[in-house]
């Protein structure tokens, strides 16, 4: 029932189309808030939910690049979270979550990575803000 209010919304709002040549947007018209609670609408072809474990997830179906899948885990967690005698612990953890884990022992985890095509620091990478920290993952889809 939420989606189907979801994309009334978005029938109410005005549709878009984009032309893939000039990435021109087209009929795109602006957003009407009706209430402060009111939530944003969904792009339909967007499958989102709520893992048992509380984890919120999004995956959306892209074009292109073609044969890749694109990860990102958005954690709310950065240099803000930090007291004065932590400065820098969240990029630290940044790191070492590319290091080791139960299954991949010391850099096995980066070395299965690269064995299938996706290089270091251009498709393993994460960032820490003063919100957040991001850790991104684009794996081919078309090796074993």
């Amino acid at each position: 029932q939420m989606q189907q209010q979801m994309q009334q919304q978005m029938h109410e709002v005005g549709s878009m189309s984009v032309d893939s040549e000039t990435r021109s947007y087209k009929n795109l018209q602006p957003l009407r808030i009706s209430s402060p609670s009111m939530p944003l609408p969904v792009d339909p072809g967007l499958r989102h939910g709520h893992l048992p474990c509380g984890l919120a997830y999004y995956i959306k179906k892209n074009r292109k690049p073609e044969q890749r899948l694109a990860l990102r885990l958005a954690v709310r967690v950065g240099s803000i979270n930090e007291e004065e005698n932590q400065r820098g612990v969240a990029h630290i953890i940044e790191h070492l979550a590319f290091r080791a884990t139960r299954n991949f022992e010391n850099f096995q985890l980066i070395d299965f990575f690269e064995s299938i095509g996706a290089a270091f620091g251009a498709c393993q990478n994460a960032y820490t803000s003063f919100d957040e920290t991001v850790y991104i993952l684009n794996v081919p889809t078309d090796r074993p």
